[in-house]
């Protein structure tokens, strides 16, 4: 897994090797630069992501490139920085965080009329940090400007009612939102472990998908129509026995759909969309080169027929 992370905001392949896996999918590069790039999300009219520049390696900020034109829009401000969070189902609206010194909050970009809007009833004097968006949900960390309790909310867009799912101690813990659909949301926890966790809100309820091996699990996604969880799970370092995995949700068992490469990883989320073309599901992922320093967007085709 990437170890680049900072609580301020700053996220601190690839050649598949199919021997051993279970499904056997392929990689396909979707987009690569020497800039880091990482954080993909797609609808039907727009890819985005995050990147540095090969000037400014510790600056980030969010992209969105037209799939026909190639047209691309930075969402935030040239005097802030970005990471993107994905797309409002059914719009081409963004969700981002956008960092101005010392101040975070998240963002919406409308690429129709490239207006820009602070998220309505989720911002704080706290620093809000890596949104993901659903119809009915946006989840987002929210971390104290002191040292103290990072909290993972989960925003009702229908009633804008805030609900605290998950809360870990800076000092022993830091953790990610995975990814937010209709019903499920996802997020990892490392600390002394590395842990992938879902909640679901029919019931009220949070589960840590079972590690039986103690070994870094991250980066969870669920596909809701097939109820069927992903997830990454490695040796200890960056690029160690990185394996992309699927499982029935709710079940223990799960198998690798991809390998990648000794020194190849990815970052702590990854992303389903619907594939225009195939009709069928892709995973989206960032193959990040831990020598390097460097990431490249990646998808696995059809996980959802495989």
């Amino acid at each position: 897994m990437r170890g680049r992370w900072c609580l301020v905001g700053l996220i601190a392949s690839l050649l598949v090797c199919t021997s051993g896996t279970a499904w056997a999918l392929t990689a396909h590069r979707i987009l690569t630069g020497p800039q880091d790039l990482l954080l993909p999300y797609q609808n039907t009219t727009y890819l985005g992501w995050t990147q540095n520049s090969t000037g400014g390696p510790r600056h980030y900020d969010a992209f969105a490139r037209d799939l026909v034109t190639s047209a691309r829009t930075r969402l935030n401000p040239g005097d802030t920085a970005g990471w993107m969070g994905g797309f409002d189902p059914g719009t081409n609206v963004a969700i981002y965080q956008q960092v101005n010194g010392h101040r975070s909050g998240l963002y919406f970009y409308d690429l129709d009329t490239d207006t820009r809007l602070k998220v309505p009833g989720v911002n704080t004097k706290g620093w809000e940090r890596q949104p993901k968006i659903s119809a009915n949900f946006i989840l987002f960390v929210r971390d104290p400007l002191r040292p103290g309790m990072s909290r993972l909310i989960l925003f009702d867009r229908n009633s804008s009612i805030s609900s605290v799912i998950a809360s870990w101690d800076q000092s022993k813990a830091t953790m990610w939102p995975g990814a937010v659909g209709d019903r499920y949301a996802t997020w990892t926890v490392c600390g002394r472990e590395c842990n992938a966790f879902y909640y679901d809100t029919l019931d009220d309820s949070t589960h840590k998908v079972r590690n039986r091996s103690g070994k870094p699990q991250y980066s969870p996604v669920i596909d809701e129509n097939r109820s069927t969880l992903y997830f990454v799970r490695s040796g200890f370092g960056c690029g160690v026995n990185v394996t992309i995995r699927g499982q029935a949700l709710g079940t223990g068992t799960s198998d690798a759909i991809a390998d990648l490469p000794e020194g190849v990883d990815t970052d702590w989320s990854m992303s389903l969309t619907l594939n225009a073309v195939s009709g069928d599901m892709d995973l989206l992922f960032d193959r990040f080169r831990c020598a390097q320093g460097e990431g490249d967007i990646y998808a696995l085709r059809s996980v959802d027929t495989a």
